[in-house]
């Protein structure tokens, strides 16, 4: 949330935003600003603008921190409450009936836990910065329900969770953006964790991470726009009446 408030601000046209970009510790006072709003909003207990002036050994004062902190509120329009990637995880999830995973609560927070865990690491990359929130919310998701073994969330719940998931969005969890995000988001888990991400269901298996950005990049400049490549996975979702099945791509 603070790297939200954080890239928001550099965006807008404020001075000292404009300045930050050039400015080393102009940057780190914005950093350290949007983490102090971060937390004063999401945390039960607020940190002190003190703490975080002893924290940066005399580079900044607590006075530096709480006008950072007001240029920061003004320039984004006091809009603090703006669509993260795991506020998305938590209305997407909340499609998902217990009934799916045999009410097992230790597989639901295993699918809780690695989706949220995509979604910070996210935070650190370029590339996943570009993509949408609920983009990466979904991708991240679809990720850990591969890792969850088939007698435990049978094909049909998947299937019924995604046809969901499709009906209240309008996002296709088979798409090309969904499937790039996905491969980076694994690739990301294994470099931040040290080993592989479980994909054991076989179900929507991605593939690569520069193949899906190379499918992405030929779709967009040579395909036209009424057709799209095929996804790169087994299985992908096609409206057929109304509804969405699985078949070959």
């Amino acid at each position: 949330i603070g790297m939200d408030y954080l890239d928001r601000f550099l965006s807008t046209s404020s001075p000292r935003a404009i300045w930050a970009l050039r400015d080393k510790k102009e940057f780190q006072l914005v950093a350290m600003a949007s983490l102090y709003i971060a937390i004063k909003l999401f945390e039960p207990l607020a940190m002190d603008a003190g703490l975080l002036a002893q924290i940066s050994h005399g580079c900044y004062t607590e006075m530096d921190v709480v006008e950072m902190e007001q240029e920061i509120l003004t320039s984004l329009l006091w809009r603090m409450n703006g669509p993260t990637t795991h506020a998305f995880l938590s209305h997407i999830m909340t499609l998902l009936p217990p009934s799916a995973y045999g009410y097992d609560k230790p597989t639901a927070m295993t699918l809780l836990d690695f989706s949220r865990f995509q979604a910070e690491i996210a935070v650190s990359d370029y590339d996943l910065s570009l993509q949408k929130p609920s983009t990466l919310a979904l991708a991240a998701i679809l990720n850990s329900i591969e890792g969850i073994e088939m007698s435990l969330f049978p094909a049909r719940s998947r299937f019924q969770f995604f046809q969901l998931i499709a009906d209240a969005s309008g996002m296709n969890p088979f798409s090309s953006e969904v499937n790039v995000a996905r491969a980076r988001l694994l690739e990301l888990f294994s470099q931040s964790s040290g080993y592989e991400m479980p994909q054991i269901a076989n179900l929507t298996p991605v593939i690569k991470a520069d193949q899906c950005f190379m499918e992405q990049k030929l779709s967009n400049n040579t395909m036209p726009q009424t057709m799209s490549l095929p996804v790169g996975v087994p299985r992908q979702l096609a409206s057929e009446q109304g509804t969405y099945c699985a078949k070959c791509a």
